[in-house]
């Protein structure tokens, strides 16, 4: 059973946990050089240029990044990463399913939020940079409450 039926029998949920899979590949052949590609975990989704120094200060329970290579025997082939996250680590709560501030209607996002911002960039920091696609799968772990009143006709 998939949210969508889930998300009909019930009025709230509780995300616990997730996991991000994303494959990042470039089809230029003139990527003659190596990025940086990554996943940025943040309550905050207003999106803000990333330096590579900053990013590389970062630890890795908020920053996941590779060198996506750049030759031309490289072209189409995906550079993978994962990224997790944990309610409770995140958001330092000690009972996620009991706090009001992380569940929310169906429909609606709770309070206290995470998302999983994909980036890439120069490590000169330039602007100049090739075409990256990717492919991203995202799992969820999730409580529902609250089982709706489903009345037989």
């Amino acid at each position: 059973m998939l949210y969508d039926t889930y998300s009909s029998l019930y009025n709230t949920y509780t995300v616990l946990d997730s996991k991000i899979t994303v494959d990042f590949w470039s089809e230029e052949a003139a990527h003659t050089y190596a990025q940086i590609v990554g996943i940025k975990l943040d309550d905050d989704t207003t999106l803000t240029p990333l330096l590579t120094s900053t990013i590389i200060e970062q630890p890795s329970s908020l920053v996941r990044y590779k060198w996506l290579r750049g030759s031309t025997t490289d072209i189409g082939r995906p550079t993978r990463l994962r990224h997790y996250y944990s309610a409770k680590k995140f958001h330092g709560v000690k009972d996620v399913v009991d706090n009001p501030d992380m569940s929310a209607d169906i429909g609606a996002n709770p309070i206290k939020t995470a998302s999983f911002i994909l980036f890439t960039c120069h490590p000169s920091d330039s602007t100049d940079l090739p075409v990256i696609r990717y492919s991203a799968t995202i799992e969820y772990i999730v409580k529902f409450d609250e089982l709706r009143d489903i009345s037989s006709s």
